[in-house]
Order: C-alpha cells, then structure tokens, then sequence
C-alpha cells in the first residue's frame, strides 16, 4: 500500500470478514464503498410521484421494489400500512447511503427511532405510546403532513401519551435487579 501511495484504507471491521473484504476490494478498484440502497438493488427512481399514481400503480411499484430488494440480500420488515405510505415508506429507505455488501446484507424496518417524523407512526405500537415534544405542541400525536389524507384518527391525546410514559416510568421505578450491585 505505501509504494502505491493509498492511504490506509477505510475499511473498518463492521459485519462480516467476507463483506469487509469485498468492500477493501471495492476500494482497491477505486469504486464507492456506500451507495443507496436504491442503486445497490438496481432500482430505478419513481417515473410518477405517487399521489398521481394509480392505486395499481402503487401496487407494482411495491411489487417491483420488493422483488428487487428480496434480489439484493435486503430485506424489508415495516409495520402493516397503506399501500401509498408503503410506498413512501420504501422510497424513503431506498434513498438512505448505506455500505455496500455483497450477498445477503441489511435487513430493514424503517425505524429511526424518532417517532414524530416517521411515515409509520399511526400504525406503529410504540409510534402511537410514546410522547414527544413536537406531541405537546401539537396537542396530541404529531404526524407528518402527507400523512393527512390518509390517518382519519384523532390523534392521541397529550394525557394518553403522559398516562402510557408515567405508566412506563414507574414500571422503571418499581424495576429491581436480582443482584443488589445493580440497583
């Protein structure tokens, strides 16, 4: 590597032996070590957006991009939603810079662990429990705009959400460990 002038290489080890060195290969041949997700299965973009889509639109484009990511070694595991915000939902994931890998790679879920800006939240348990700040400010469950055509819930109300995190803090409170080094 020091007669080639290469620095070292940025290659740390992350997921397995034989995906490490696929990507010190990739950076040999000087290509990117990080791709979206997108352009790691082949997919191409959306040719509509997706509320000019036809509901059969909808369907083939998840179809296709499922198949596509099944392919690739990605696999997808989102809540039970709609098929448009499942669409969204993946076109989100699909756009995300992540590692390359060769073979079986990522398995995903689409959870940030942000709750107020995920397309997921009104069908997520955890989504619809927890309370946050953009939550008090709203008066109840923030949700994400484009999610407005298509939620006809109420959002939770503030003191649902303080009542399930109050039930959550005491259930902290109460918790003891078997080992009293650890209380």
């Amino acid at each position: 590597m020091e007669l080639l002038d290469k620095p070292f290489p940025p290659i740390f080890p992350m997921i397995s032996p034989d995906n490490d060195w696929y990507r010190f290969r990739l950076w040999l041949e000087g290509a990117p070590l990080t791709m979206k997700l997108r352009e790691q299965a082949g997919l191409p973009p959306l040719e509509k957006a997706i509320p000019e889509m036809t509901e059969e639109e909808i369907r083939e484009a998840i179809a296709f991009r499922m198949d596509a990511l099944k392919k690739s070694g990605i696999g997808i595991y989102l809540q039970e939603l709609p098929p448009p915000i499942l669409l969204m939902a993946l076109c989100e994931m699909l756009e995300e810079e992540t590692e390359r890998m060769e073979g079986e790679g990522w398995t995903l879920d689409g959870c940030s662990g942000y709750c107020p800006g995920c397309l997921q939240r009104p069908w997520c348990n955890t989504g619809q429990s927890l309370g946050w700040a953009e939550d008090n400010e709203a008066g109840g469950m923030h949700l994400r705009a484009e999610l407005q055509d298509f939620v006809s819930m109420n959002p939770q109300p503030k003191e649902v959400l303080d009542a399930f995190n109050e039930e959550l803090e005491e259930d902290i409170r109460g918790f003891r460990s078997a080992d009293p080094k650890n209380n």
